[in-house]
């Protein structure tokens, strides 16, 4: 099972300068040793660092408001929390296991990002995913977003507020 704490996305033809840069950043920011891979989908590297994921995206956001120059290659970084088995039954196990993590009073999405994984279709992946969160749905600003990326027979769930989420198209 993967242990990455984080998904890294990088242009098709840039992962060498993506992998170079995620190294460079995170030294940067502290970690003198991350373990950085390429992953089986074309695009994700998967990224296990010492710092706090959620930590990273936020310094990376200062990094990039300071200076856009700072990250070229590294577009969109992930934290993930959880990982399992990319079976429908479970998903819905682990899903169960963070639910708690979006309050009552809280509006949430589901993002999920699905890769090499044909034999299920999205919209029932997302419907019995959210069959059990009883908080308010918010398309649009949503206040918790359940993440799921789905890479072949792997799953990283988490829940994630949308700032926790870095990507230099939104800066």
């Amino acid at each position: 099972m993967n242990e990455f704490n984080l998904l890294v996305s990088h242009r098709f033809k840039e992962q060498q300068e993506a992998f170079d840069e995620i190294i460079s950043l995170l030294n940067k920011l502290g970690d003198s040793q991350p373990q950085v891979v390429d992953t089986s989908v074309k695009g994700i590297i998967g990224v296990k660092t010492q710092i706090d994921a959620r930590t990273v995206t936020a310094k990376l956001r200062e990094l990039f408001r300071e200076n856009h120059e700072n990250i070229k290659f590294a577009i969109k970084w992930v934290p993930v929390d959880n990982w399992c088995d990319s079976s429908l039954d479970i998903m819905v196990e682990t899903v169960q296991k963070v639910k708690d993590q979006i309050g009552p009073d809280e509006t949430w999405a589901m993002d999920i990002e699905k890769r090499k994984y044909p034999n299920v279709r999205t919209y029932d992946i997302l419907t019995r995913l959210a069959e059990n969160i009883k908080a308010r749905v918010d398309l649009k600003k949503p206040q918790k977003i359940l993440r799921v990326d789905i890479m072949g027979t792997e799953a990283g769930i988490s829940v994630l507020k949308p700032e926790e989420i870095f990507s230099i198209s939104r800066g």
